[in-house]
């Protein structure tokens, strides 16, 4: 059994991709499937299969990674989506810090959406909203008596 093997160009991997309307240049589509429904909706036309076609096994370009197509016993993805997860989380440095808990995101946005959740107190493990260690001495039982 013939099993295709597809190796995508870096770009294809990042986070922020653009798929750009060549008939409408001032639309831009961050994935693939928007950009398709677009083509159908608004030109009645369809992707070649070429484009979007069946590929079974997905490989990353990194030349070191378990994944890559030269590697022996090189393992693969069923899917792009899948290739790009694991590229964004083992390749692409993780430049957003949280000041609470020091957690890495990839995307500022990443960052964001975590400052929004609950964090613990350093000193005394409680359930604090408040992000800054600064903002816990003000709020914690155990600090307050400290001071």
């Amino acid at each position: 059994m013939h099993c295709e093997k597809h190796t995508p160009d870096i770009r294809e991997l990042m986070p922020v991709r653009e798929h750009r309307c060549e008939k409408c240049p001032s639309l831009i589509f961050g994935n693939l499937s928007h950009y398709q429904l677009h083509l159908r909706r608004r030109h009645q036309e369809v992707l070649p299969p070429s484009v979007i076609g069946p590929i079974v096994a997905f490989h990353c370009p990194v030349e070191k990674c378990i994944y890559h197509v030269a590697t022996k016993g090189a393992r693969s993805f069923t899917s792009l989506r899948l290739l790009r997860q694991h590229y964004q989380k083992s390749h692409l440095d993780k430049n957003y810090k949280c000041l609470a808990c020091g957690g890495k995101f990839l995307l500022q946005h990443h960052l964001e959406k975590h400052q929004c959740a609950k964090h613990k107190c350093p000193t005394c493990d409680e359930i604090m909203d408040e992000l800054f260690p600064d903002n816990f001495q003000s709020t914690c039982t155990q600090t307050r008596w400290l001071d």
